[in-house]
């Protein structure tokens, strides 16, 4: 009974969420003028901590939750696992998204840090980055091939304008720059 009540549960919330949606959506909607409400109509809010929307089996596919110092969206496989998350963190002053891979490592990091740093990183199976993708305080770009140990190996990047090419060996001692 308890499960049963559990997936009705999850089902009312799924089909709020896609009521509210496409109402809201058709209100803006220049297609569906049959739609608009009248002006005098209030709008309420459904308001929780987290909500998880399910299949139609009452697998969680999508978990969204907030704290005060944090927002976080995640994506579930069909096996529960997390393979896509979105997350703010006020408390580092930190934005990330993450694709992960079927291990539960990281493979793709979109990050902006408090800093002013921007960074997307790929990484390996086992979730070390092996290419880094970066913007330095808005300014100087940068694109780094790291080796299993995460030691930039090749980096390629501007530093006051000018193009940098750095080649390092497995202690990331510089052997040609350029």
């Amino acid at each position: 009974m308890k499960k049963k009540l559990e997936r009705l549960m999850y089902m009312s919330f799924g089909v709020l969420i896609a009521v509210g949606g496409y109402f809201f959506g058709t209100l803006h909607s220049d297609q569906v003028d049959a739609q608009i409400a009248p002006a005098n109509v209030e709008y309420n809010e459904i308001s929780c901590r987290s909500l998880t929307v399910a299949d139609e089996n009452g697998k969680p596919r999508i978990v969204l939750g907030a704290r005060t110092d944090a927002a976080v969206i995640g994506i579930l496989d069909r096996n529960g696992k997390d393979r896509i998350n979105l997350m703010i963190d006020d408390t580092n002053n930190i934005e990330k998204i993450s694709i992960v891979g079927e291990n539960g490592k990281d493979r793709i990091n979109l990050i902006t840090l408090a800093d002013g740093n921007s960074v997307i990183s790929i990484s390996d199976k086992n979730g070390n980055p092996r290419v880094a993708l970066s913007i330095i305080h808005d300014e100087e770009g940068g694109i780094s091939a790291l080796d299993e140990n995460g030691t930039p190996r090749v980096v390629l990047r501007t530093i006051d304008g000018e193009g940098v090419i750095v080649i390092s060996d497995e202690n990331g001692n510089p052997r040609i720059l350029d």
